[in-house]
């Protein structure tokens, strides 16, 4: 597939899932025409999308959320064709497609006394499945004791409770230190991840999985790729990442 048709191609995709709303059933659409193409053509498909998403260009960044739904696009293709991907953008230096599907080893913390994972003494001895019935009820002192509760299942359902509000979302992703599965749910919950605040507070999170921090990575506009670039407790690789964006970015 020639440079032309795989721009034209990508055009035609991105419209295609443009009129999907779905953001789920969009990254399954995506798999299901990546997985027809041989490895060549997906990574050449990937790295428009990319490139074009992390460049804020209109419609793209919309189909971008897509194309960073990492496990659900797995799936679709299967693991062992998004490795070849993989393999072929590190091939081809398409650091956009080999940023998204990095798993970088986490930097191992050594950790302090005052950085142990808060813990509330009066729902420390709740039953899990209590807490996360309260998780979902509409008792505000209850709701604001779980925004500090350390299991991901629990969060999960504080995350789909209509009463919490994207300023409370803000801390649970700001936390720090905060187990890496909590942020993960944020990551994961379809409603937060669309708000760019939350993004934002994700990557800047040095405990949030640097895999999803670099998946988002793209979004992340300039003055915040700066930040992250100078920020010394983020990930090596996620600094490298976006000092090579800010590149990508320079006129």
């Amino acid at each position: 597939m020639s440079s032309h048709n795989s721009d034209r191609f990508a055009g035609q995709l991105v419209r295609e899932l443009y009129s999907v709303q779905d953001k789920v059933s969009r990254t399954i659409l995506l798999g299901e025409k990546l997985r027809i193409l041989d490895d060549e053509q997906a990574v050449e498909i990937l790295q428009i999308l990319c490139n074009k998403g992390s460049k804020n260009v209109p419609i793209y960044q919309e189909i971008f959320i897509s194309v960073v739904d990492i496990p659900n696009l797995s799936r679709v293709i299967g693991h062992g064709k998004m490795s070849a991907i993989y393999l072929l953008a590190q091939e081809r230096g398409y650091e956009d497609v080999v940023r998204i599907l990095s798993r970088p080893t986490a930097v191992r913390r050594r950790q302090k006394k005052d950085e142990e994972v808060p813990v509330d003494p009066e729902m420390e001895y709740v039953p899990l499945g209590v807490r996360k019935s309260l998780a979902k009820g509409q008792v505000r002192k209850y709701l604001d004791r779980l925004l500090l509760d350390q299991d991901p299942s629990v969060v999960a359902n504080i995350l789909l409770n209509p009463r919490i509000t994207e300023r409370e979302v803000l801390k649970v992703a700001s936390r720090r230190p905060s187990r890496p599965s909590v942020l993960k749910v944020i990551y994961e919950s379809k409603k937060w991840i669309s708000r760019y605040a939350v993004k934002k507070a994700l990557v800047r999170n040095p405990y949030t999985p640097p895999e999803i921090a670099l998946r988002l990575l793209g979004f992340m506009l300039t003055p915040d790729l700066h930040s992250i670039c100078h920020d010394e407790s983020l990930h090596p690789d996620l600094v490298a990442a976006a000092k090579l964006l800010l590149e990508e970015k320079s006129p």
